[in-house]
């Protein structure tokens, strides 16, 4: 019994040698070697001696599980990234993993150029390139850009459960593109012709207007149904637009069906006549792969419509996370597409990035608060290719308004291309109130608020966006929602950068 008690504790230090894995070299490899090893001397003694034995007996099959998984692990699951437009595979064997955080070490220092130090009693990875240093403590989650400290809970990049892969945060952070490779779902016409058809549903050719080769009618009948069969690359909602017509003289309705089950009655507006063609809009959860989307005369519908195609297109993108900022933001480094400043020299003062395409819009006063200036903050701000002031540094200046509902508004133009907003704002005394919109409202309303009890608060507020379609808005309100004294709080406007 005692050589098998001393088996039990070799396996628990072994594990515990893998609850942090730097598999930069052979170490994992030669730990998984000896834990086989274990595990057949345990097998061994099991079935000479200790038979019956139920502790044992489990001890073994938790293990087999565990090589198995580690096996598995080790052979599948490598990750693509695209590092500056160049596909890059991440293999799980060269990884830094502790606390749901993990570092793909191979990635970082092959393709982003960078070194990686782990301090495996601190918890601690350092990652240099150049004069940027960065340090991410897995047990705190908190990072450090050259000293600017960052809460990785407040972040784009952090979730509620599951892995959290730190290499895009990394990438971003050493002032390189990185994008984790994604299906870019772009609108496919489906045409109701080469759906399925049943119930008394049938292709006809008899009015004009219509896509494809012909149109669906024999709505008339009871249990007509158009069933098409769609591909989307990852599960949630899309936009799906029913193109139909409709010329009975009053509104009209069908059931939609998603992979066999009703999810809702669409109502078809009355047309002129039967040769003009409308658009009906409907958001449906999809899964990943393979739907089948059925609009069917049910038993409560009116029907009577004819049906030309579905267009299934994926939704807006509207996302955002705060983190608070100090020292200092070089905007040309952050702004690779635009950046604005406010308030450099005075309340007029307004620099933005030249030589590209004006996208971050001058603010609009919201409300009926005056507009100041302030020459003191909690941040400074540096640039190198602005307009009209080419070059500065140490600039901490900014403006600010008062009053319950005063605030700002700005715009960037939003497309089906994905953008990155980052918006400094700040609050003294004061709560603001943050809303972003796309003017299509093709996704949810973000929202967020800026909270300075006391001291002066500079926060960033990250939001990446994509709009359903071109021309599109991002629409930005930043207005004060309560004051901590009265007549004396006050929110800031400072600077934005887009990439």
């Amino acid at each position: 019994m005692k050589r098998i008690v001393c088996l039990i504790l070799a396996v628990i230090l072994l594990l515990s040698s893998f609850s942090v894995v730097y598999a930069k070299g052979d170490d994992d490899k030669d730990n998984i070697k000896s834990l086989e090893k274990i595990v057949e001397q345990l097998k061994k003694y099991y079935e000479n001696k200790y038979k019956g034995y139920e502790v044992v007996e489990k001890v073994i099959k938790m293990l087999d599980e565990y090589l198995k998984n580690y096996n598995d692990s080790s052979k599948n699951d490598d990750k693509h990234y695209y590092v500056n437009g160049k596909k890059v595979k991440v293999k799980n064997s060269s990884v830094i993993k502790y606390n749901r955080l993990l570092i793909p070490v191979n990635a970082v220092e092959k393709n982003l150029g960078a070194d990686v130090e782990w301090d495996s009693k601190a918890r601690i990875a350092t990652i240099k390139k150049g004069d940027r240093v960065i340090t991410i403590n897995f047990v705190t989650h908190m990072a450090k850009i050259n000293n600017i400290e960052m809460d990785l809970r407040k972040t784009s990049v952090y979730k509620k459960n599951g892995t959290i892969v730190l290499l895009k945060f990394i990438s971003e952070a050493l002032e390189m593109d990185l994008d984790q490779e994604e299906n870019n779902y772009e609108a496919v016409t489906y045409e109701a012709e080469k759906a399925e058809l049943s119930g008394g549903a049938s292709v006809s050719k008899l009015y004009s207007g219509y896509t494809g080769t012909g149109y669906v009618s024999g709505y008339w009948n009871k249990g007509a149904s158009c069933a098409f069969t769609v591909n989307v690359p990852d599960s949630g909602y899309y936009d799906v637009s029913l193109r139909f017509a409709n010329a009975t003289g009053e509104d009209r309705t069908l059931s939609i069906l998603v992979n066999g089950k009703k999810v809702k009655q669409t109502v078809l507006k009355n047309l002129s006549d039967w040769n003009k063609w409308d658009v009906k809009n409907e958001r449906l959860e999809l899964k990943a792969g393979k739907n089948v989307i059925t609009y069917v005369y049910d038993r409560n519908d009116t029907g009577n419509v004819n049906i030309d195609n579905i267009t299934v297109s994926a939704p807006g993108i509207l996302t955002g996370s705060v983190s608070t900022v100090s020292g200092n933001v070089n905007l040309s480094r952050q702004g690779a597409l635009d950046w604005v400043h406010w308030g450099y020299k005075d309340v007029s003062g307004f620099n933005r990035k030249k030589g590209v395409t004006r996208q971050i819009s001058n603010f609009t006063k919201v409300g009926n608060g005056s507009v100041t200036w302030i020459s003191q903050n909690s941040v400074s701000y540096s640039w190198s290719d602005g307009t009209p002031t080419e070059s500065a540094a140490g600039v901490v200046p900014a403006i600010f308004t008062s009053g319950k509902g005063n605030g700002f508004e700005i715009t960037v133009p939003a497309g089906t291309d994905q953008k990155t907003l980052s918006l400094y704002v700040g609050a003294w005394k004061a709560k603001g109130k943050l809303e972003a919109r796309l003017s299509d409202n093709s996704a949810p309303v973000y929202s967020c608020y800026i909270d300075s009890p006391s001291d002066i608060v500079t926060n960033v507020v990250t939001l990446s966006f994509r709009a359903a379609k071109d021309g599109q808005k991002l629409i930005i309100r930043y207005t004060l929602d309560s004051e901590y004294q009265a007549n004396t709080g006050h929110i800031t406007l400072q600077a934005a950068a887009l990439k």
